[in-house]
């Protein structure tokens, strides 16, 4: 997500109202990561061992076309054309894999011979690139990627300066050449950026270009969105071309009468995820949001997410960015702080432990809805503690399901601070009442 103050300034108070529980929840909530190695880091090795520490399962990793296929190949759709240079993404992935973890690649970024003045790509060209990638990166010799995403924030123009049209020949065209090498690869499109701007300079909003995108048919098996939110989990965006947390069950209705229209081709309704999502934090952004207010903030988002039959979330990212003299031109929404050279002697931050065992506790409809999911997905009894005076005490019990997930109403609980309990694990703290929306900038800045 970029950083024009055009995108990220729009700030308004609406809609505290969550979306209704969903006939189909998901039985899983999957967190994931922005690949570490994207970004400056000074622990190489740390990043991917402390990601898979705090239970991170899948890791987000572009595959810069630009930087693969600096030159135009020969024969592109072959992984051995002298003109690719796999090196890097061939040993972040085996890092990843080798710690347990799994990648979504994305396929983003064309080179310059790609395209004239604007950035775009043929098809055919790209069903080229897509395919030299899932040949290399088919098992064997190399790692197995089984889910590719299509591009990167399409809608913005610094990344895709086209049509949606022009957006759905390339997913068609990355979707035959994946599912042509693996018949069970994933293919997740969208990824949109949550923004616009009046005289769409910056770009079109994410509503505006799913409808356009949605006109004809398009084939992908996963449709995600990147809800960055100028306020808290249940705000709405200030404009109606746009879509932050709110928004997503309005976004769901759009894909799936796209779907029952036969406008999607998939093998059965697509899912739905989140591919990037978070807020920076004070500390260290003066701009950012208080770490308390913010663990509660990322709890109850994951809980909405999942109500919106979302399974998925990547948090964006691993440790906040050095500061460079300019808290707006950096990213700060880290699970760790960026104060030493190795994870070992960083500090944690509260959102650490809420992407690790995710709880809330919400009022809705007179009673308070619990919900949570177990470190690391696992099966276990919970047990729900209250505070009382210097203590917490015991007052529900419930099972996690196989991947994890809980959930119960209590009655008579609100305003209680609770907290889940699996075997020597607790939660963050999450107090029954009501979350209020505060205007904030996602991205921080003094």
């Amino acid at each position: 997500m970029p950083r024009p103050v055009a995108l990220v300034a729009v700030i308004a108070l609406a809609g505290l109202c969550g979306p209704a529980l969903s006939q189909a929840a998901p039985s899983r909530f999957d967190i994931g990561i922005q690949d570490p190695l994207e970004f400056p880091e000074q622990d190489r090795a740390g990043a991917y061992r402390t990601a898979r520490d705090e239970g991170v399962h899948y890791v987000r990793l572009p595959a810069t076309w630009g930087v693969i296929a600096p030159s135009r190949p020969a024969n592109a759709s072959d992984p051995n054309d002298p003109a690719y240079r796999w090196g890097d993404l061939d040993s972040r992935l085996g890092s990843i894999v080798s710690r347990g973890m799994v990648p979504i690649l994305v396929l983003s970024a064309p080179p310059g011979w790609a395209y004239g003045s604007r950035v775009t790509a043929k098809p055919g060209d790209f069903s080229a690139f897509a395919t030299a990638a899932a040949r290399r990166y088919s098992g064997g010799s190399h790692p197995r990627v089984r889910y590719w995403q299509m591009w990167n924030e399409p809608n913005l123009k610094m990344f895709l300066d086209d049509t949606a049209g022009r957006y759905r020949a390339l997913v068609n065209a990355g979707y035959q050449a994946v599912k042509g090498v693996h018949g069970d690869n994933v293919v997740i499109a969208g990824g949109l950026a949550p923004f616009s701007d009046p005289q769409n300079q910056y770009g079109i909003g994410p509503f505006p270009y799913m409808r356009s995108l949605l006109k004809a048919k398009v084939s992908f098996d996963i449709w995600s969105h990147h809800p960055y939110t100028s306020g808290g989990p249940n705000h709405k965006a200030a404009l109606e071309q746009e879509a932050s947390l709110g928004d997503l069950p309005r976004m769901r209705r759009l894909l799936l009468s796209a779907y029952r229209s036969g406008k999607i081709r998939s093998h059965g309704a697509p899912a739905f995820w989140v591919t990037e999502f978070g807020w920076d934090t004070k500390p260290p952004d003066p701009g950012g949001v208080p770490l308390a207010q913010h663990a509660r903030w990322v709890a109850e988002a994951m809980y909405r997410m999942w109500q919106t039959d979302i399974d998925t979330m990547v948090w964006f990212k691993l440790r906040d960015d050095p500061f460079n003299g300019d808290w707006g031109a950096g990213f700060q929404g880290g699970m760790f702080l960026n104060t030493t050279d190795l994870y070992s002697n960083e500090k944690r931050k509260p959102v650490a432990d809420v992407l690790r065992f995710p709880f809330s506790a919400v009022p809705e409809h007179g009673r308070v809805s619990v919900w949570g999911r177990t470190p690391r997905s696992r099966r276990g009894k919970i047990t729900i503690e209250m505070r009382k005076g210097g203590g917490w005490v015991s007052i529900a019990k419930v099972s996690a399901g196989s991947h994890g997930i809980f959930r119960l109403k209590l009655n008579g609980r609100r305003g209680a601070r609770l907290r889940a309990r699996v075997g020597g694990s607790t939660s963050y703290p999450f107090t029954a009442v009501a979350t209020k929306d505060v205007p904030v900038r996602p991205f921080g800045g003094g």
